[in-house]
């Protein structure tokens, strides 16, 4: 709409005439903006205008805003600058006769006095005036760098000027685009539109010409993986996964790859060739199941069916090896387990957790039973003997005991006081699985203590000095106690601690025994290693990093640490 009769109207869509309150008989002005009834709204750095007055008159407009007033001369047509400070104001069209006032030029606009005015309220809310900026190779010798142009409100440019930082020349271009003969990675480009109003020159836009890019992978299926990155301009792709190339010279952005087996890391290389250049995006994947599990790393193993049952926050998970997939879960009933237990013969699992101990039936995870615990305690071990005695070891206001309960009733049968360790934080205690021995090992002091159990409760038949790496009672033995030290697995007699046999260790700390297949695991700081029983390595996964995987665990086929599990199935 036309104030007036104006006979001028923008085509661009966006904009339209924003008549002012009231009414002018004589002169037709056109303020072209978006509006909100009879307020304007600016949406860039100036408004447009068109104003229909004779030659014997002259026009101003005041803008109105933070306390202050701007004056400007204007002409028949043109742009009216918007100031940056105030988010609403005012502005006002003053019509002078000059033939009557000789002062209407005036830069105050004090002198002389005008015929008519018009006034509108603006609301600021500014658009971006950003360059889109694209770079096309054309040839290996040529380059195409384009962008789009600033809106229809603006008009077109007198210039474009187009600098590339830490280069001392300039490029100037009349239309959209620029030729470039060299490009220079990691360098920084900009392009800024040039009008022969100065306050229009606000659009501008750059980029970092870099070619690199960013590797995403997405698992779609058991067999499948998405491989894709991010585009590089026009860029041609080469794919290599390890030592395997996938594809080479394709204008996709994603390929489909086979899937790698749990735990193995495949190294991915996407080289993109722009022009005469080319550069390669280093990557990898690692197949890893997420198992919902704590930080507490409570994993157990059922060997003849391949179940993988885990404790995680209040609640308990039974796995389906290869696949991982839930079979059994109890969730959100009972505190967080310090230890569980899983006896095959007998088809329980059992968690302890503050005074309280819970059984459970095997891969449906139904609780049958609460038992009351004697004292809260921290309880670091339990097991489940096949006379049905619960053995619990609990550590309680700084006192170290083996309690056993029965398993049909619940009773509470005994309580045997234990050897305390100096740090208690940095020990190692475990129970047999037939709930006749114990050792407790402080890491610090290098104190070894070890008891077997008599008619009157557990003896102790050793408490020295001796620097062990690790231990570990043998999980398909109830006889055997594993013990590492200066590179060598000593295996010892449970009934009195004599030798039987020693294992040469190449590296790595003893993280666990596998109850299925009497494989060992050992952490050697970035990487695992996983031997057979002689001690021959059998696999190595390495994790590039150095974090302890101390807590890492072999169980069947699979390694969990962390909160993942790899099936290695396909490498033993």
């Amino acid at each position: 709409m036309l104030l007036g009769g104006c006979k001028k109207k923008l085509t661009e869509e966006y904009y339209v005439d924003i008549p002012a309150p009231g009414s002018i008989s004589e002169y037709d002005v056109s303020i072209n903006s978006e509006n909100v009834g009879d307020t304007i709204v600016a949406n860039y750095p100036c408004l447009k205008y068109d104003i229909d007055y004779p030659d014997n008159c002259s026009a101003k407009a005041e803008i109105r805003h933070n306390f202050k007033t701007d004056t400007i001369n204007i002409r028949h047509s043109g742009y009216i600058p918007v100031p940056n400070d105030d988010d609403r104001m005012q502005l006002k069209i003053l019509i002078y006769d000059k033939s009557e006032d000789q002062g209407a030029g005036s830069i105050s606009g004090r002198s002389g006095i005008a015929v008519d005015s018009l006034e509108w309220p603006i609301i600021v809310d500014m658009k971006p005036t950003k360059l889109d900026i694209n770079l096309n190779a054309m040839s290996d010798k040529e380059y195409k760098l384009s962008w789009s142009e600033p809106v229809e409100y603006y008009g077109k440019p007198s210039y474009y000027e187009i600098r590339q930082y830490n280069e001392e020349n300039k490029i100037v271009a009349t239309e959209a685009f620029a030729i470039l003969k060299e490009l220079t990675p990691n360098s920084y480009f900009s392009v800024k539109a040039f009008y022969d109003y100065e306050y229009l020159n606000t659009w501008e836009g750059g980029f970092l010409f870099s070619m690199q890019t960013r590797i995403i992978t997405e698992e779609i299926s058991n067999d499948q993986i998405l491989l894709s990155w991010e585009p590089i301009y026009n860029s041609v792709y080469t794919v290599q996964i390890g030592d395997s190339l996938q594809i080479s010279y394709i204008v996709d952005t994603s390929i489909l790859i086979k899937t790698p087996p749990f735990g193995i890391q495949e190294g991915i290389m996407v080289t993109a060739k722009f022009g005469a250049l080319q550069e390669t995006t280093y990557g990898s994947f690692r197949r890893e199941k997420d198992l919902k599990q704590s930080a507490t790393n409570l994993f157990l193993l059922n060997p003849e069916n391949d179940e993988l049952y885990s404790a995680a926050t209040n609640n308990l998970y039974c796995y389906q090896l290869p696949d991982f997939n839930i079979v059994g879960q109890n969730t959100g009933t009972f505190s967080d387990f310090s230890s569980i237990c899983y006896v095959a013969s007998k088809s329980k699992f059992i968690g302890v957790a503050g005074n309280l101990c819970e059984v459970f039936t095997k891969k449906s995870l139904t609780r049958e039973k609460t038992i009351n615990l004697a004292s809260v305690a921290n309880h670091t071990k339990v097991t489940l003997s096949s006379d049905n005695i619960i053995h619990i070891l609990s550590l309680y206001s700084d006192k170290l005991s083996c309690e056993t309960y029965g398993l049909v009733n619940g009773e509470f049968i005994s309580s045997f006081p234990l050897e305390e360790p100096r740090d208690k934080l940095n020990t190692d205690m475990d129970i047999s699985i037939n709930g006749k021995y114990i050792y407790v090992y402080d890491h610090v002091y290098q104190q070894f203590s070890y008891y077997v159990k008599s008619s009157s409760g557990y003896e102790i038949i050793r408490s020295e000095e001796i620097p062990y790496e690790s231990l570990s009672f043998n999980p398909n033995n109830e006889e055997e106690l594993f013990v590492q030290k200066e590179g060598i697995v000593e295996v010892l007699n449970c009934s009195d601690l004599s030798s039987k046999r020693e294992i040469q260790v190449v590296e790595g700390k003893m993280c666990n025994i596998d109850p299925k297949s009497n494989n060992m695991l050992f952490d050697a700081e970035t990487k695992l290693i996983i031997t057979n029983a002689s001690g021959t390595i059998l696999l190595e996964i390495d994790f590039k990093k150095s974090s302890s995987l101390y807590k890492a665990q072999l169980l069947g086929n699979a390694i969990l640490y962390e909160n993942y599990a790899l099936d290695i199935s396909k490498y033993l």
